[in-house]
């Protein structure tokens, strides 16, 4: 999956590097800028105190840390910054834990709380980068354009002594808002964004497995979990999504900042786990918040073609995996569903039973994809771009490539 181009034969590895020209460095920062708040920017906006810059607290503790997150809210937060409980802002007709709400769900909290559409939205934590980015995606999914994740959150935040408020938030609701009729309401602006029907991950299965499509899976759990080393809970099995690459979120992480790594370190890592970061991505983690890093970290890279299963391994994991089998390109995927084991829902197996001309049309969304994977290595190629400039940005030894990437190597050579 991963192409790289201009290699040289009898090239050593140890020296081998992976280059970006300085107009795409360039770009690189502007990406960062869009998309991560530094303490600094932060301080200076609420001192300025201007009316659409919107601070909200996504905090968000797993059972085993023994930590309230509103009480904390309560007790030390940022000047200005609101609760987002993602326990409580959620669709609960799933039963499913932290699924992504209805739309209309999403704008009664969100007129509770105070926020718009086009507010400007800093999201923090206070475990510095963990549940924040679930935040940012989930107001982006709704339409939201100026969001962005607070890098170090609410640990660097108190390292650098900056001010803080404790007590009961003062009431959010904008009574006296003369510009209310002009505010763009919430909306879903990209399906795609979302996955949250298991059987869709069945069929991407599927259509893996026979090589039908290029998009790729990450996992974003820990390393023993993704091997099935470590015990999921009641009902849940072991294991991983089929062809899943495991790029653990917390490796995203700089341990000792809490800040996302530089771009280089992200680049290097992504292709230590050959993942490509031009091609449409579907990440998943244990429920749907820690998979939002990864994809985070893949907009940092300038990827923006990343979608979230929703349900992650919490559901994946809960019910037995369809018995797929390869299959030749000459047969249909309709009649090769026929024989899937059927998961949770008839209707919807059905539906795919009658999508005759699926595999015609998934060809065709090949063809889009590999154009737009080129036009995404013309416009920032990250770690898949090669050139003859002498600077280097990116120096990759053998030891540290991902064993496929470096039998790739061997070929070209």
């Amino acid at each position: 999956m991963i192409i790289l181009k201009g290699l040289k034969s009898g090239v050593q590895f140890s020296s081998q590097a992976i280059r970006l020209p300085h107009q795409l460095r360039m770009y690189s920062s502007d990406i960062r800028k869009k998309l991560l708040i530094e303490t600094d920017e932060l301080d200076e906006l609420i001192k300025k105190k201007p009316s659409d810059l919107k601070i909200i607290n996504g905090s968000f503790f797993l059972p085993k840390m023994k930590r309230n997150a509103r009480q904390e809210h309560i007790d030390k937060r940022i000047p200005g910054a609101r609760f987002f409980d993602i326990d409580e802002i959620t669709n609960k007709s799933f039963n499913m834990p932290r699924m992504i709400p209805t739309l209309e769900q999403f704008k009664q909290h969100m007129d509770v709380m105070g926020v718009h559409r086009d507010d400007e939205i800093v999201c923090y934590d206070n475990l510095g980068i963990f549940s924040s980015p679930r935040v940012a995606f989930t107001f982006k999914y709704f339409g939201a354009e100026r969001v962005r994740v607070l890098n170090g959150g609410f640990v660097k935040w108190l390292k650098e002594n900056r001010l803080t408020e404790s007590g009961p938030e003062i009431s959010t609701v904008d009574t006296n808002d003369q510009n209310e009729e002009i505010k763009r309401p919430y909306e879903v602006v990209d399906e795609e964004r979302l996955v949250n029907k298991i059987e869709e991950m069945h069929r991407i299965a599927y259509l893996l497995m026979n090589n039908m499509i290029s998009t790729q899976v990450i996992d974003a759990r820990s390393p023993g979990r993704y091997f099935g080393e470590e015990d999921e809970g009641p009902n849940v099995r072991r294991g991983h999504f089929y062809g899943a690459k495991n790029a653990y979120y917390h490796d995203f992480v700089d341990q000792e900042t809490q800040t996302f790594k530089s771009d280089k370190e992200i680049a290097k890592y992504f292709l230590s786990k050959d993942v490509d970061t031009s091609l449409t991505t579907i990440s998943y983690c244990g429920s749907g918040v820690s998979a939002c890093i990864a994809n985070l970290a893949l907009e940092l890279m300038g990827n923006d073609r990343y979608t979230l299963y929703d349900g992650s391994w919490s559901e994946y994991g809960s019910v037995p995996e369809p018995h797929f089998e390869r299959s030749s390109m000459d047969q249909t995927i309709p009649s090769i569903l026929h024989n899937v084991t059927k998961s949770h829902s008839d209707q919807l197996h059905h539906q795919f039973l009658q999508q005759d001309q699926m595999q015609i049309k998934q060809m065709e969304i090949n063809r889009k994809e590999n154009e737009m994977k080129d036009e995404l290595k013309k416009r920032f190629p990250k770690h898949l771009y090669n050139s003859d400039e002498s600077e280097s940005d990116y120096d990759l030894k053998e030891e540290d490539m991902h064993p496929q990437i470096r039998s790739k190597l061997i070929n070209k050579k």
